[in-house]
């Protein structure tokens, strides 16, 4: 499932909030 980042969604989102999303993917990939 791949992400579609809107420029607006990433100027909102702060880096530990962009952290937690690919940590997140990560361990659901795994499974």
């Amino acid at each position: 499932m791949e992400m579609i980042w809107d420029a607006e969604i990433l100027t909102n989102l702060t880096n530990f909030e962009i952290m937690c999303i690919l940590i997140q993917n990560s361990i659901e990939k795994r499974d």
